[in-house]
């Protein structure tokens, strides 16, 4: 993970600016400063979402705002949803709080790998699984918070034309696993056959 000013390149405490980045580049790659990493996930299917949910929603993003943590180490992001279709696993519900680390504070930012980024108006579809909500400085605390299932994976943009589409992130596997830019009602007959099969639906 990096963190960023708009102006200027920071790692590890050091700050370049952008002229100076790629000379920076290059001297750390010879000194072992940055390390490729090549943990890549491995390719989900609805199925495989399913089964790491314990809720999927449609709604639309109302809300995105970046906070720091408490101990001033991690920039999160919460998000709210409001809530237009249940397709399982949560009471009738109005509103979900998803938090998702990495965002943009002023000029500095954190951005990590395969994390989903949310815009506020954004009409959505999301795998969700309950996580426990993380202190942040300013932000009112929340009883009941969300991540994102499988990462950029569990969370389609709906289109205006009902597609449902994923995209920003790195798999390994057979990608013909993952369902996409399939219509919405279709998505969700999906996701409601995968939930009867592995159990989740309320009789």
């Amino acid at each position: 993970m990096f963190s960023v000013r708009r102006s200027t390149f920071s790692v590890s405490g050091f700050r370049f600016q952008p002229s100076s980045l790629i000379f920076f580049l290059f001297l750390a790659a010879c000194l072992g400063f940055v390390r490729p990493s090549f943990g890549l996930m491995e390719a989900m299917d609805t199925g495989d979402l399913v089964r790491e949910a314990e809720a999927v929603v449609v709604g639309r993003v109302t809300d995105v705002k970046a906070y720091w943590t408490a101990d001033g180490k991690k920039i999160i992001t919460r998000i709210s949803v409001d809530v237009e279709t249940v397709v399982y696993g949560l009471a009738d519900t109005s509103r979900v709080l998803v938090e998702v680390e990495g965002g943009w504070l002023g000029d500095i930012g954190l951005k990590v790998s395969d994390t989903p980024s949310f815009a506020q108006g954004e009409h959505v579809l999301l795998f969700l699984r309950p996580a426990a909500a993380t202190s942040l400085q300013g932000a009112a605390p929340a009883t009941a918070v969300f991540a994102v299932a499988g990462l950029a994976q569990g969370k389609y943009t709906v289109t205006p034309d009902n597609t449902t589409v994923k995209t920003g992130f790195a798999v390994i596997g057979d990608l013909n696993r993952i369902d996409n830019q399939l219509p919405l009602e279709e998505m969700m007959e999906r996701v409601i056959e995968e939930a009867a099969a592995a159990g989740k639906l309320n009789p």
